[in-house]
């Protein structure tokens, strides 16, 4: 895939201070928007190929070459991708305690070179726990003083929340990665579940996608799926899943963040949904 960089007409690089930035890192590729604090809007995409296999090193090497990179501005949001995380409740969480959330809930202790981050997730008023590489936080902090790190799950969660709650019924929404899917399942604003699996073929999309209709007793006919991520219209993923599920859609820009019309026009919503969602956490 070809290197996408697209900007509103109205995007002014000496205002960067009233902005945010969000940077995806993806196993194999490279994200990141800018937000205009002042205009409510998304006002920079760019979907680039990796300079380095290593997340930690092509962060590094991101923010040598890109000059946007190098801007100053209100925050800095870094999104991992964590293909392990658990849920615990806002109420009994203490941070001295996530290797102990992290072995109770894994059966072990977290991988010695790892660290445990978490994401305060306000409308299931619960903590996403996570781990990622501590060379990846190491390096956000040397190119990055104050970046926040959030796991890739946080904005697909809020989504399937805020959904639910909107239409008043059950929402399931996935976001595809490179040889994995995220799933948050809700119900009227209750979060139902949060998971991740390996996922390489449609047959095994189809399969996990359809067993969380079976095993939540789903209406297929009612329930909504909203798609994400490396996923499309004509997916064959998408066409199977059509077969057995009524309300199968792809996501669009996320409630109250505008993206301007430059890029929209050029750029795929759904593709970009959960980093344009990551600016609402």
């Amino acid at each position: 895939m070809q290197n996408i960089e697209l900007s509103a007409r109205a995007f002014n690089r000496s205002d960067s201070e009233n902005c945010n930035i969000s940077i995806w890192l993806l196993s194999n590729g490279f994200v990141f928007c800018i937000y205009s604090l002042e205009r409510n809007c998304v006002v920079h995409l760019s979907d680039l190929q990796p300079l380095a296999s290593d997340d930690a090193e092509n962060l590094k090497a991101m923010f040598e070459q890109n000059p946007l990179m190098k801007l100053r501005y209100r925050k800095v949001r870094i999104v991992c991708e964590a293909r392990y995380y658990t849920l615990v409740p806002a109420v009994i969480f203490d941070k001295q305690d996530v290797n102990r959330y992290w072995t109770l809930n894994f059966g072990k202790e977290p991988e010695a070179e790892s660290r445990l981050l978490s994401d305060y997730i306000s409308m299931n008023e619960s903590v996403l726990l996570y781990s990622v590489p501590g060379k990846v936080v190491d390096a956000a902090s040397s190119v990055f003083a104050d970046a926040e790190i959030c796991c890739q799950q946080a904005p697909v969660i809020a989504d399937a929340l805020f959904k639910s709650k909107s239409e008043n019924g059950e929402v399931l929404s996935v976001c595809v990665n490179d040889g994995f899917f995220d799933v948050a399942l809700a119900d009227r604003g209750n979060l139902l579940l949060a998971n991740s699996f390996d996922c390489r073929t449609a047959d095994e999309f189809l399969y996990f996608t359809l067993n969380i209709f079976e095993q939540f007793r789903l209406n297929q006919q009612t329930s909504g799926v909203v798609l994400s991520g490396q996923v499309g219209e004509r997916d064959i993923r998408m066409a199977e899943l059509k077969k057995y599920v009524k309300r199968v859609s792809l996501a669009t820009a996320p409630n109250g963040i505008d993206v301007a019309k430059e890029i929209l026009n050029k750029a795929d919503a759904h593709r970009y949904a959960p980093i344009f969602s990551s600016f609402n956490l």
